[in-house]
């Protein structure tokens, strides 16, 4: 799915695509559903409708511990990564602190 495609899809469109990688993700660690559940808590009902699409408004909480309990909490941060500084307040920046350099006497 590209880029102008994924618009065109509904949230729980994206959501059913999200659980089924998920699943994928969760078998290739050689986790059954119920393993996932004790390292979790999550229930096994909430974890299974997530997979097969069923469960469309799963919270931001439980998809946090779902990918903690896989062992890719860090992927998380390739949601939003952080923004890259504007070179413009670099240059302020660093303009304001060379006008605070002073010469001793």
């Amino acid at each position: 799915m590209n880029t102008l495609e994924i618009y065109e899809e509904s949230n729980c469109d994206i959501a059913a695509s999200l659980g089924g990688r998920f699943r994928e993700y969760r078998i290739k660690s050689q986790l059954t559903q119920r393993d996932l559940s004790e390292r979790t808590g999550i229930a096994v009902s909430t974890i299974s409708n997530f997979e097969n699409g069923q469960q469309c408004n799963i919270g931001l909480h439980t998809f946090i511990a779902l990918m903690r309990g896989i062992g890719l909490l860090e992927q998380l941060q390739e949601l939003l990564p952080e923004l890259p500084i504007d070179p413009s307040i670099v240059f302020k920046y660093n303009k304001e602190q060379k006008q605070r350099v002073r010469h001793g006497k």
